[in-house]
């Protein structure tokens, strides 16, 4: 007798075992349709969006600079960043360089304000927009793309042909 009871506890014993592990493989995968869900940044009604998993990498950042950073290069396309700069405007370095176009500015706007929400006492607009274009101008470097084109390489690409 005791020993269909001592087998009768070990069977429950392996039911509910069972039962623990499919709860938490089916949690698993909530958890893994989550990580895809949508997150608006900036305000509500701001009509930008990343997956979860963006946010979350860009809301472990330590500093509003790599925030932004981790934001935008999830919400702009490489070419469009190699492409651009943060504001758009004139090349500083080579007055003769064509103007590079803005970013989206809509974009560019919800991304500030989730970096300034959650760094309200450290926050500073020139600093982020520096940050933005310093990865832009690395990321041209990464890809050897001159960071401003000279303006005597065209008259002599031109010569040569």
């Amino acid at each position: 007798m005791q020993t269909l009871l001592k087998l009768q506890k070990e069977i429950k014993d392996v039911t509910e075992t069972q039962g623990n592990m499919m709860y938490a493989q089916m949690n698993q995968g909530v958890q893994s349709e989550n990580r895809n869900d949508q997150v608006e940044i900036g305000h509500q009604g701001s009509q930008v969006f990343v997956t979860r998993a963006q946010w979350d990498t860009a809301d472990s950042r330590e500093t509003f600079e790599k925030m932004g950073v981790s934001l935008v290069s999830c919400l702009f396309a490489t070419e469009e960043l190699l492409a651009s700069n943060l504001r758009g405007g004139k090349s500083k370095i080579n007055k003769n360089a064509p103007q590079k176009p803005a970013l989206n500015q809509v974009i560019i706007s919800a991304i500030q304000e989730a970096a300034k929400n959650k760094f309200p006492a450290t926050f500073k607009k020139s600093l982020f927009g520096m940050a933005i274009n310093n990865h832009v101008t690395a990321l041209r470097h990464q890809n050897n793309i001159p960071v401003e084109p000279d303006a005597t390489e065209e008259p002599l690409m031109n010569a040569e042909q």
